[in-house]
């Protein structure tokens, strides 16, 4: 898990040297608002398509190779990953060739000018339907085979690439280049790791029209997550109809404190979830329901470590890291409050979304695909509510805070639901270790604050760096099992 998310780290990295030259280049201007605007709608589209996928693949993979042996596991995958490439190759298709109309349903607020870009834009971008839900399957299937390493390894080189792409031909190609670019990364990145995926496909059985048992049965679990999915994963379009309303730039500065956030985001769902599901989904597979708990709980104080310092972090230092990560050329210092702002309000997204990724996967595991999706489409519903309610008063602002209220919704009701089924073991020792973190996180923020009183913009830089010893040394010195099984590891390796 330490491997994962370190390489994801070193994706984030590089996705903000990529957000740097795209604030430096256009800031908030109408070109970078109608870039946010129609990128969205590939991702939310593939992530319709494949996002759900893994949840139940690796969970029916691992029933099969129990039941049948590693062959007839493979022939599962390999099915679901030819038909999921003929969907995705289609709605890619509608997509570019209705690009105009679809610009015009997106974004009814924008100018015809803006109208033309986004449509523009769009028909590029309509490829990232295949590339995103080819990476989707591809890391389920690594998922499936228990490896981790690889997947974040090829989302590091595709960013590379992307932000190669971007840094060479942005003043040739303007916006354009940021699209292609995006595109380029994600289908560099499907391309390292499909090579399990052919070798699955040499076998003549996988070429079957017919779908086996084992696919029917992953289908039918895949089909609540689809439709649930087509509700609540509409909440960034939405946000992005109502945005285009608001005066010019608004949807620029969702756009880079929505990066921030979903990077911030992974954290707590990368590693931890792709590890820990294919343990929760083993567990689940052989009714060892004392194990399971265990599992979770586990998991559960692992985050609460992960998560408590980024969001005290970006409560008290949002300003200082918006600064570092974007001011400069056509992004201004008021460009920086307006951004900071969001990300503050963005805490609930981070919060909720890694605890409800984790609880999902855990219903998953127990072959309970239809209450995610319920839930996820009440809390859907609430955060529309709120955003329509709040646009006028708030504007930005409210649409950010609606969705922090609909991922804390979402999480809290998965938990009640999870205790009521497996009871209070799930979350053993996970208030000590909140009240650890806490104090932890704290003491961290004051050792952040001391250095970066340094009249420098690159001070944050060392006051994170000072803030991390901090904590992880003071959760050390509390006797935490994470501070200590990495410092462990650390002598171990060494």
């Amino acid at each position: 898990m330490g491997l994962v998310t370190g390489l994801t780290l070193v994706q984030l990295l590089v996705q903000f040297v990529l957000q740097r030259i795209l604030a430096g280049q256009f800031g908030s201007t109408a070109e970078m608002d109608a870039y946010v605007a129609v990128l969205a709608l590939p991702v939310v589209i593939s992530a319709m398509l494949a996002g759900s996928l893994g949840y139940v693949l690796v969970p029916v993979f691992a029933e099969r190779r129990s039941d049948a042996g590693e062959q007839a596991a493979a022939m599962v995958t390999a099915q679901i990953g030819l038909y999921l490439l003929a969907i995705s190759l289609v709605v890619a298709a509608a997509v570019a060739v209705a690009a105009q109309p679809i610009a015009g349903l997106l974004c009814p607020g924008f100018t015809p000018g803006q109208l033309s870009l986004a449509a523009r834009l769009l028909r590029i971008l309509a490829g990232l339907i295949v590339a995103n839900s080819l990476v989707s399957f591809l890391n389920a299937l690594h998922q499936c085979l228990r490896q981790f390493a690889l997947p974040a390894a090829g989302g590091v080189i595709g960013t590379l690439v992307t932000v190669g792409y971007v840094a060479l031909f942005i003043e040739r190609q303007g916006i354009d280049a940021a699209a292609y670019g995006v595109l380029i990364g994600g289908l560099t990145t499907a391309a390292i790791l499909v090579p399990p995926w052919l070798s699955q496909l040499r076998e003549r059985q996988a070429w079957t029209l017919v779908p086996g048992a084992a696919v029917r049965r992953c289908l039918t679990l895949l089909v609540p997550l689809v439709l649930g999915s087509i509700y609540w994963r509409l909440d960034p379009l939405l946000d992005r109809y109502l945005g285009s309303f608001l005066s010019a730039g608004n949807l620029s500065h969702l756009g880079y404190a929505g990066r921030l956030t979903g990077a911030l985001m992974l954290v707590g769902t990368s590693g931890l979830s792709a590890v820990t599901f294919p343990a929760l989904a083993g567990h689940a597979a052989e009714g060892r329901r004392a194990e399971l708990n265990a599992e979770i709980a586990h998991a559960w104080r692992l985050l609460i470590v992960l998560l408590t310092p980024v969001v005290l972090g970006l409560i008290g230092f949002s300003e200082p890291v918006t600064r570092l990560l974007y001011e400069g050329g056509a992004f201004s210092a008021r460009d920086t409050q307006q951004v900071a702002r969001l990300i503050v309000l963005s805490v609930g997204m981070i919060v909720g979304a890694g605890c409800g990724d984790l609880l999902s996967r855990v219903m998953y595991a127990l072959h309970d695909t239809r209450t995610p999706v319920v839930v996820g489409f009440a809390g859907f519903m609430l955060g529309a509510a709120l955003k329509f309610g709040l646009l006028r008063s708030w504007g930005a602002a409210g649409l950010v805070a609606a969705t922090s209220t609909f991922y804390l919704f979402h999480a809290a009701v998965l938990t009640a639901v999870l205790l009521h089924r497996l009871g209070g073991d799930m979350l053993a020792g996970a208030a000590a270790c909140l009240a650890r973190s806490g104090v932890s996180a704290a003491l961290a923020c004051v050792a952040a604050w001391a250095v970066i009183q340094v009249p420098l913009t690159w001070a944050v830089l060392p006051a994170a760096a000072a803030g991390a010893v901090t904590y992880g040394l003071a959760l050390w010195l509390m006797g935490d099992e994470f501070a200590r099984r990495f410092l462990q590891m650390i002598a171990g390796s060494r």
